[in-house]
This record gives C-alpha cells, sequence and structure tokens, in this order.
C-alpha cells in the first residue's frame, strides 16, 4: 500500500508546484502593472497569444511575459522589446536586456524619425496614392521622351548601316567618316538604352517606395487607434 501511495504524493506535489508557479507569475505582472500604471496612457504592449495571433493592450497579460512583448510610445513606435519571461517595470525578475549597438540606436532614431514624417505628411492611404501617382507621372514622361530619342537613335543606326553596306557589296571600304558616325550613333543608342532601363528601374523603385510606406502607414495607424480605444 505504501509503494502505491508515493507516486500519488509526488503527483500532488507536482501539482501543487505548478500552481505555486502560476500564482507567483500572476502576481508578478500584477506588481509589473501597478508599477507602470502612471505610464499606462502613454504606453501600449504587443504580444502574441499561445496560437501565435498578435494583439495590443496597455496591460500586460500572461501572454506578454510568457511569449514576449514590445513596449510602444504613444505614436505605436517599438521603444523597448521584452524576451519570454522578461517583465517590464521589475528589474528583479527582469533579464538584462539585450543592448542595442550604435548602428542600431541610429537604425531605430532614423526609423522613428521616418515614421513621424509619414504621419505628418499624409493623412489617408489615399493621400499616399495620390503622391506615388504624381511621381510615376513626372517619371514617365521622361521615359516617353526617352522612348522617342531611342527610335531616332535606332533609325539613325540603321540608316549609316545601310550606307556603310552599299561599300561592302561593292568590295570598296567602307570610308573613316562613315566608320566614326557609325559608331558614335552607336554608342548614343547604348547610351539611351541605358537611360530608359534606369527610367524603368527608378519607376519600380517609386511604387515599391510608396507601397511600403502605405503600409507602415496603415500599421502605425492600426496601433494609434488600438491605443486610443
Amino acid at each position: 500500500m505504501s509503494h502505491q501511495q508515493a507516486p500519488e504524493r509526488r503527483s500532488l506535489a507536482t501539482s501543487a508546484e505548478q500552481r505555486h508557479t502560476s500564482r507567483a507569475l500572476l502576481a508578478a505582472i500584477a506588481f509589473a502593472a501597478t508599477v507602470i500604471a502612471p505610464a499606462a496612457d502613454a504606453k501600449m504592449y504587443k504580444c502574441t497569444d499561445a496560437k501565435g495571433r498578435t494583439y495590443y493592450t496597455d496591460k500586460l497579460t500572461p501572454d506578454c511575459v510568457q511569449q514576449g512583448t514590445q513596449e510602444m510610445n504613444k505614436r505605436g513606435i517599438v521603444i523597448r522589446e521584452y524576451a519570454a519571461g522578461q517583465i517590464p517595470g521589475q528589474n528583479s525578475i527582469k533579464k538584462e536586456e539585450t543592448r542595442k549597438s550604435p548602428e542600431e540606436e541610429r537604425e531605430a532614431i532614423e526609423r522613428e524619425r521616418r515614421d513621424r514624417a509619414l504621419l505628418a505628411t499624409y493623412a489617408s492611404e489615399k493621400e499616399i496614392d495620390l503622391a506615388r501617382d504624381r511621381n510615376l507621372e513626372q517619371a514617365g514622361l521622361v521615359l516617353q521622351s526617352l522612348r522617342a530619342r531611342e527610335k531616332n537613335a535606332v533609325d539613325k543606326v540603321t540608316k549609316l548601316s545601310g550606307e556603310a553596306g552599299k561599300f561592302t557589296a561593292q568590295n570598296k571600304p567602307v570610308p573613316d567618316w562613315l566608320k566614326e558616325e557609325l559608331a558614335n550613333a552607336e554608342r548614343e543608342l547604348a547610351a539611351i538604352k541605358a537611360q530608359v532601363v534606369s527610367k524603368q528601374r527608378e519607376m519600380e523603385s517609386i511604387r515599391a517606395r510608396f507601397e511600403a510606406d502605405k503600409e507602415r502607414y496603415r500599421e502605425l495607424t492600426q496601433k494609434q487607434g488600438e491605443m486610443r480605444k
């Protein structure tokens, strides 16, 4: 009988220990919430639940601590990150935060500057689309002009090549002046083609940049909306 009771006692002890750990975690979260309460109206936490779904809250939850969290300011900018098990505001059980390198600090400052500028420049996603279209229109006009120049350059090379071909067909040497004109025309055509490719890439970059701006703008305004609730 004593042998059968031993596993039961160990099982009960393990369950009691797990309950104690859970209570300690919840108590720590409650304590941390009181510590950071004065700044709650200016901060938001980005957390992930056990199923991997992301949500925003102004109060610490077990998910925030167990899965890790990001602390944001009132503009929705991430100002601090905590790994799983770290509790903001409670130094006694919080692991030391990973120190950022000077380059990372500069990048964070620059990212926040861009975010402020983005929110100050546009009042809606539609305004971002309009700004994109204006930039594309200007680049498109330049590309149209380059296309016209390219066509003229192709016609010139074709004409000069035909004249040189006549001499070759008659087994006569191509005059030096014609060789030089043809070489210049071919160089001009190559340069124009390179400009066309460059302008096309620029337009692709414009589309990608404004799409990234719109996505970031949507994220920032969503965070601001969550913080106002």
